[in-house]
């Protein structure tokens, strides 16, 4: 039975002697690049490390706490074989930081130094008091006034010292609680820094041989996002029309990004292994997918649901359609994106696109005409839904919004108002008319679209308007006159394409009638626009 005893305890030693620990190392590492998508980032960090034979574990300290844990990729040398990989979530206390004790040191010597100047306050304060017993005791002596006076100097000039000792003192404790109130600002940076990258990442590695190791470390962070900026520059009579591609990028990470190489990626940045499923294409006319891709590579199925662990200061995020396309910026120059949760704008490139013009006008909407730029073959340019800055000969024209969910494949931006026409839309009255018969309302509605070219020479434009479409079966619209429009049935869109001489006026008649049972009075009433009315009173 010993000898069993002796056995099992040997035993249980050799087991427990075969798994030390392995050693640690604290690895130095920098970032290498970063990759900037719609809604998270993926930083690339590189570090060169020497081990042992055997199983070692590697140690990256400073890791941004928005990590997202799916996304994390660890790559090392041929010789080298990763055992593990882990993620350390708020692993660094600020109070383990040589920084941060360095200040709270200071703080324990100013500490002390006020102490000091409290205590010597008290005495001075307490030797006025008895100077000042002083006087009022001799103030009931008998002696003379010569001697009340010399006694009085001296006391005076005794206070006096006194006083002015008191008042360095007061100047020296306001000036430590200045510096304190300096230092604890200091601590404070660290500490909002810490929180924001006190995560480790730990490696396990098992080498043959004692050797040098090159990891590469590669994950995805939230809170780093960019965003579009465009400048428009037209010419008039000029075929082509340049495109600045700028971009806004946000760092809230943590970790500054110092004189990096900087790509933009408008492909999700989707971490999920799983396989993809396609469901069924449905041509439904409804363009607005509900599916959105978190940045941790769930599917949301909510808009604006953004699925994110960490919600402290947490961006919030617009939904943009994106293809399916894997394009790319490499930005040209190495920038630096410190983490200020400040925007940044970045050149990212220039395109010069063959142009063709035209005017616009949609007097149901809006009266007026506006300068419209066909672009042709836009989809291969990485356009985003974006802001827009407009210039037309030099001249600003003013701020738009660029929306890329056109399906034709030319893209369309407006240029700002084309002053050389004159477009208004006004109800004819006397040949418009409404009747009752039976349940059912019968309107008559007529318009006339004046339109005036006030160049010195022929002009072409667009007209578009609109006839009501009926999708329920008791409501009938019957179209009357559209003055040899091109009327597309499924949208009711009108189109008329109208050339006019130098100083020419032409005039648009459009009549239609809408029949509807009279308890949907009120059907036709909902182009009425709103607008802003200021309140006095």
């Amino acid at each position: 039975m010993m000898k069993m005893l002796s056995f099992l305890a040997i035993s249980l030693f050799l087991i427990s002697g075969t798994s030390p620990t392995p050693p640690k190392f604290i690895v130095s590492h920098k970032i290498a690049s970063v990759t900037v998508y719609l809604s998270n980032a993926q930083i690339t960090r590189k570090a060169q490390v020497n081990i042992p034979k055997g199983k070692s574990e590697l140690v990256f300290n400073g890791i941004s706490s928005r990590i997202l844990e799916q996304g994390m990729k660890v790559h090392a040398s041929d010789n080298v074989k990763i055992y593990a990989v882990s993620i350390d979530k708020e692993a660094n206390s600020y109070e383990e930081n040589e920084e941060w004790l360095a200040i709270e040191d200071q703080l324990e010597k100013l500490e002390l130094e006020k102490s000091q100047i409290a205590t010597e306050q008290i005495s001075l304060k307490k030797e006025m008091a008895f100077l000042e017993s002083n006087i009022k005791i001799g103030d009931n002596s008998t002696a003379t006034f010569t001697q009340l006076d010399a006694r009085a100097t001296y006391l005076g000039k005794k206070i006096k010292t006194l006083l002015v000792k008191l008042l360095a003192q007061k100047q020296k404790s306001d000036n430590i609680d200045l510096q304190k109130s300096k230092l604890f600002d200091l601590q404070n940076e660290i500490e909002d820094k810490l929180e924001k990258t006190n995560t480790t990442i730990r490696v396990t590695v098992i080498s043959d041989n004692a050797t040098s190791c090159d990891i590469d470390l590669k994950y995805l962070v939230s809170n780093a996002i960019w965003k579009p900026v465009y400048s428009i520059k037209a010419y008039h009579q000029n075929p082509t029309i340049n495109i600045e591609y700028q971009a806004q990028i946000y760092n809230d990470t943590g970790n500054d990004w110092e004189n990096k190489p900087i790509t933009l990626a408008i492909i999700d940045s989707s971490t999920d292994v799983s396989l993809p499923k396609m469901r069924p294409w449905v041509l439904d006319g409804d363009y607005d997918s509900n599916d959105i891709y978190s940045g941790e590579g769930k599917l949301s199925t909510s808009k604006g649901n953004y699925n994110q662990k960490n919600n402290k200061e947490e961006l919030k995020y617009d939904i943009i359609q994106i293809d399916n396309l894997s394009t790319r910026f490499q930005l040209a120059q190495l920038h630096t994106i410190p983490a200020d949760a400040t925007p940044h704008l970045v050149d990212v490139t220039n395109y010069t696109k063959k142009v063709a013009y035209y005017t616009l006008s949609i007097p149901k909407v809006k009266n007026g005409a506006f300068l419209i730029a066909k672009i042709p073959n836009w989809e291969n340019m990485g356009l985003l839904d974006g802001t827009m800055n407009l210039y037309y000969n030099d001249t600003f024209q003013g701020i738009s919004q660029l929306d890329t969910r056109q399906v034709s494949d030319t893209l369309d931006i407006s240029l700002g108002k084309d002053d050389a026409f004159s477009v208004t839309k006004r109800k004819l009255s006397s040949k418009s008319s409404k009747k009752l018969i039976g349940f059912n309302i019968t309107e008559k509605l007529s318009y006339e679209i004046i339109i005036k070219n006030k160049r010195n020479q022929p002009a072409e434009i667009e007209i578009r308007d609109q006839l009501p479409v009926a999708t329920d079966k008791n409501v009938i619209v019957k179209v009357l006159q559209i003055s040899n429009a091109q009327l597309e049935p499924l949208s009711g869109q009108l189109t008329w394409q109208v050339a006019l001489k130098p100083h020419e006026s032409k005039k648009i008649l459009l009549t239609f009638s809408v029949k509807y049972p009279k308890s949907q009075r009120g059907i036709l009433r909902h182009d009425r626009k709103n607008i802003r009315s200021p309140k006095f009173f």
